[in-house]
């Protein structure tokens, strides 16, 4: 994970993202979510909660319900992709 100066786009900060002192990878739409970096794992129904200070995962969102629901009512999908942070209302969209 890298944290970029936006004016210069120059890395000021970088991590390797680890569950357990094992790498996590496939990482997709990071979202900062109240002082955690949210990520999608690509080509899962998982998020992972990250520290942004060191990049420790400090959480796991398991979503394989919310996919069988959707499926269940009619939608196609393969696996969910993105999140959404609704931060007026506090609410999070995956």
């Amino acid at each position: 994970m890298f944290f970029y100066f936006f004016l210069f786009c120059e890395v000021i900060q970088e991590h390797v993202i680890k569950y357990k002192d094992h790498q996590v990878y496939n990482l997709n739409e990071l979202e900062y979510i109240n002082n955690e970096v949210w990520a999608n794992i690509w080509q899962s129904d998982c998020i992972v909660r990250i520290s942004p200070s060191d990049g420790t995962v400090t959480g796991w969102v398991l979503l394989p319900e919310l996919s069988k629901g959707l499926i269940h009512h009619g939608y196609t999908i393969d696996v969910l992709n993105g999140i959404a942070w609704d931060a007026d209302n506090n609410r999070i969209f995956g």
